[in-house]
């Protein structure tokens, strides 16, 4: 009797890329607003994890609440 064994074979890896902030690479303008007015920041980066995005005012987060 002729046994035929099967072996199987894993592969595991992890695909990374570094971040990249994507379209205007320029330093972003200072923006000032008036109390209780709203203002948009934008920023589209890219990577692998994506990267995450945390806008400073005096090198502290800016809370993005509506208070």
């Amino acid at each position: 009797m002729l046994a035929t064994f099967l072996s199987t074979s894993y592969l595991f890896f992890c695909l990374t890329a570094p971040p990249s902030i994507i379209g205007n690479h320029e330093t972003p303008e200072n923006i000032s607003v008036v109390e209780k007015n709203s203002v948009s920041l934008t920023c589209e980066a890219s990577g692998i994890p994506l990267p995450s995005i945390t806008w400073l005012k005096d090198g502290w987060p800016v809370s993005l609440s509506s208070s």
